[in-house]
């Protein structure tokens, strides 16, 4: 097997589970020690299918060694990857692939943008730290500090958490999965580490446990709540031979070393702050870079992985055989991510080609050059132009290269035809732009303009009105002018939808000089607001400030043409909510918008991250005070299971209370003093296809009345319901249900697990409280209060709420929709209250709205927050 080449790349894979951890190591020690050893055995995760991508901007070598800086994922690279520019994610998107490893990265840098828009294109991110801090900064770099890398990778990765990798909840952004903590450490720290003699490895594990301490450390700073991301160090394929294990595989004796130093850190001169065996066995993913085949893969490596690290995951962060019919050598690397559970998939190496490198380096690259330029891009002081791109081509497969990746991945294919012509997102909203599209006599390209514009004058194309949208299209493309489209849309035809929430916010696609600029000068001339008093969550990006700075002084304006008084020097947009709903934080910045608490953490423990599912986690309880800048109280968004018809729902918060009123007049954007916040339920859910569920494991009568429990969707039911067992939430998906209905439960078990599977199968789950506390506890029950209930369901609903119905950042899990109070009470509280008199179903009543009333007051103990579910109770 080939060494691969001295520039790499790393992948990851989507993780399986969302329990939900949250990022401090006090917990650590107590959770490894308890023996919840991870396996990823049973995964059935999405194959990783990445692209690894490195921009750089050069045509030739000139110019590499002066580049202001290697970091493409930067919103002053947004040119290169947004839609406003060449669109390079959409590429990606359309070649099938499901991920974007990413390479250079300076933590001063904001990353939000591209993170998401990635999310936006159905895209996981696999981010790495640079090589600048491990040995290329001078003086100060790892090489100064005996390779103990702690104290320059902690403020580093600190920056990148609070510079987009965190939204404002402190929580990951979701479409970031993996963090790589250097890419071909074996090459790069010492230098040759592989080649010399043993004292090579040791260093360059040494570099890797103090990086990985270090970053964990920095999420402790950061305050990180809610699911993980997991990390990684790819390694080239070298053999090493200095090395103490596997002296003649490729990787093995990197990954080994590794694996080593994580679980003796004593043996390699570190004394790591936290416990990082167990977060190394909780979430850690191996990589490697390489040129070889699958068959190489599949005969000479695989095995010996399998056999040695049983439970720890693998991808490719580099994979191309550059002589190889891609169709086939990537359709095998897939087939063995199939066959395999713990190799997670590929990245494909590379976007496009890498010009500033010399010699066999450029054979890489999917995409070349075309001889035009689409943009410009001032990139720190220097101006790039953007070339368009054209496929290159792969012999053995007979297809251009893209195409054959988009094959092997199953995607829809680019149109190459349309790679250099200007983009409907990057003309001018104009009557130039319009004659620019016009000229290119697509009706896609047109029907791409139409939508910007829809967009810029805050509506969107209703669902299913695409064919209207393309129509229009048509008739433009050929014939009429700007002026006519703008007053055709502004008629408001049936099929657009105006949102009257929509803002005047910043552009996503203007660099973030640009949006500066506007602020500074909105700022010096607003009166009814100061931006002295830009909010925490805001004011440490320049979009969401923009966000907040020019909502609010549109509105001062009184302004009613979105298209001229929503412009700010090119820096903004008037954009519906559905549109700026998807731009971390600015749904909050907005005006009228709604401040996220900020998670202060008084007690935090960190589980396992899910990409590797356990055979049978813990999960760990987070104790938080939410605090907000803008509001005395926390609030608490809505379920929007419950459908309204012509009402709106609304519901008050504070701390202390719940309250509903029904108004018919009221707006779904209607908003109460700062002490509360009043927010609206929708309609429009998925109609309910469910299947109930109580798999009472018994063939006969005999043996039911000393069954030892009857819950049946706590963890040691898995065999029942999991896939490893007999998968009984698989089949209802296959039978098409999208909801589970379930029965009996006992608050002191866990049932985390349930709901991360029902989760992966796509189902919701309908959870009740059993029968025991009502009229079965023996003394105690709801019979010896008079049927009211609140004492017997409040401590329970407690529980139930720390023993996997929240997650550790206080939220409910996603897979959890109802809670039914009772099931059948009107046969039970009391026996008969629908035959007898008329003190049963008051009665009954009674117990119904004090066990309500008590999970109410257990939410408040439990600190829930972000969107709530629904209660029933079932007749």
């Amino acid at each position: 097997p080939e060494a691969s080449s001295p520039h790499p790349r790393a992948s990851a894979r989507r993780p399986r589970r969302t329990d939900g951890t949250t990022a401090s190591m006090a917990g650590f020690a107590a959770w490894a020690a308890c023996g919840l050893l991870l396996s990823v055995h049973g995964v059935d995760a999405e194959i990783i299918k990445g692209i690894s991508y490195g921009p750089v901007p050069l045509k030739s070598m000139d110019g590499a060694s002066s580049l202001p800086a290697d970091d493409w994922f930067c919103s002053e690279a947004v040119p290169l990857w947004g839609p406003s520019g060449r669109g390079d994610l959409r590429v990606m998107k359309q070649l099938g692939a499901n991920m974007v490893r990413l390479y250079g990265n300076n933590p001063e840098h904001d990353h939000t943008n591209f993170l998401d828009e990635a999310l936006e294109e159905g895209l996981s991110v696999s981010a790495g730290m640079s090589d600048w801090p491990y040995y290329q900064k001078v003086p100060g770099s790892c090489l100064d500090t005996d390779l103990n890398c702690f104290t320059q990778i902690q403020p580093m990765y600190v920056q990148n958490l609070r510079k987009g990798f965190l939204r404002p909840d402190g929580s990951y952004h979701p479409a970031l999965k993996y963090m790589n903590i250097l890419n071909e450490p074996d090459l790069k720290v010492p230098s040759g580490a592989v080649t010399g003699g043993p004292e090579g490895p040791v260093k360059m594990a040494r570099a890797l446990i103090s990086a990985f301490d270090a970053m964990l450390d920095a999420e402790i700073e950061a305050g990180v709540t809610g699911p993980l991301i997991n990390f990684t160090a790819t390694f080239s394929f070298a053999i090493c031979g200095a090395c103490s294990q596997f002296q003649d595989a490729p990787a093995l004796g990197q990954m080994a070393q590794l694996h080593d130093a994580m679980h003796h850190p004593e043996n390699y001169g570190y004394t790591p702050k936290h416990d990082i065996t167990a977060a190394y066995q909780a979430r850690f993913t191996h990589s490697f870079n390489t040129a070889s085949p699958a068959t190489s893969i599949q005969n000479e490596f695989l095995p010996l992985y399998t056999a040695n690290f049983p439970t720890t995951p693998l991808y490719i962060g580099e994979y191309h055989r550059v002589d190889a019919n891609q169709v086939e050598d990537v359709g095998l690397a897939l087939s063995l991510a199939e066959q395999h559970p713990l190799f997670l998939g590929i990245s494909f190496f590379q976007y496009q080609v890498a010009y500033w490198k010399a010699g066999s380096e450029r054979e890489f690259g999917m995409f070349a050059f075309g001889s035009s330029s689409l943009t410009s891009m001032e990139y720190f002081g220097k101006t790039f132009d953007v070339y368009c791109l054209e496929p290159q081509p792969d012999g053995a497969s007979g297809m251009v290269m893209p195409s054959a990746l988009s094959t092997a991945y199953g995607g829809t294919g680019v149109n190459y035809s349309a790679l250099c012509l200007r983009s409907p997102e990057a003309v001018a909203l104009d009557a130039s732009g319009f004659s620019e599209i016009a000229a290119q006599h697509s009706v896609p390209q047109m029907a791409g303009f139409v939508e910007r514009l829809i967009h810029r004058m805050g509506a969107t194309v209703s669902p299913g009105a695409e064919g209207s949208l393309h129509s229009l299209a048509q008739v433009f493309v050929d014939n009429g002018s700007f002026e006519d489209l703008a007053s055709e849309v502004a008629s408001r035809p049936s099929w657009i939808d105006f949102d009257a929430h929509a803002n005047c916010v910043a552009d996503r696609g203007v660099p973030p000089s640009t949006v500066q600029q506007a602020v500074d000068q909105v700022c010096s001339q607003a009166t009814s607001f100061s931006c002295e008093d830009i909010p925490e969550q805001c004011a440490g990006n320049i979009y969401r400030s923009a966000d907040y700075v020019f909502s609010r002084y549109y509105k001062e304006m009184g302004a009613t043409k979105p298209l001229v008084d929503c412009s700010f020097q090119g820096a903004a947009v008037y954009a519906s909510s559905e549109v700026y709903g998807r731009w971390t934080g600015s749904s909050q910045c907005v005006d009228g918008g709604v401040m996220v608490p900020i998670l202060q953490e008084t007690s935090t423990t960190l589980g396992p991250n899910t990409e590797q599912a356990t055979t049978g986690a813990a999960t760990a309880t987070t104790v938080a005070t939410a605090t907000s800048t803008t509001a005395s109280s926390a609030t608490l968004a809505l379920s929007t299971e419950q459908a309204t018809t012509a009402a709106a729902a609304t519901i008050t918060i504070t701390t202390t209370s719940l309250a509903l009123s029904m108004d018919p007049a009221t707006t779904p954007a209607a908003t109460t003093a700062a002490a509360s916040t009043t927010l609206a339920l929708r309609a429009g859910a998925e109609l309910i296809k469910g299947v109930s569920y109580g798999p009472v494991p018994l063939r006969s009568m005999e043996g039911a009345s000393s069954l030892p429990s009857d819950d049946w969707f706590c963890n040691e039911a898995v065999p029942m319901w999991g896939r490893s067992g007999r998968g009984d939430l698989r089949v209802m998906k296959q039978l098409g249900a999208n909801m589970v209905r379930l029965y009996g439960n006992n608050p002191e078990h866990d049932h985390t697990n349930f709901l991360d599977e029902a989760l992966e199968e796509g189902l919701s789950v309908s959870a009740g409280m059993s029968d025991w506390p009502y009229y079965q506890k023996v003394p105690g029950s709801c019979l010896d209060t008079d049927l009211n209930c609140f004492t017997q369901i409040q401590p329970m609903y407690v529980q139930n709420l720390r023993k996997g119905f929240l997650r550790p950042d206080g939220s409910y899990h996603p897979a959890l929709k109802y809670m039914n109070i009772l099931n059948e009470p009107d046969l039970k509280v009391p026996s008969g209250a629908v035959t007898g008199g008329p003190e049963g179903p008051v009665k009954m009543a009674r117990a119904l709205i004090s066990a309500f009333d008590a999970m109410l007051d257990a939410e408040i103990e439990a600190g829930v927050t972000g969107p709530l579910i629904n209660f029933t109770a079932t007749f």
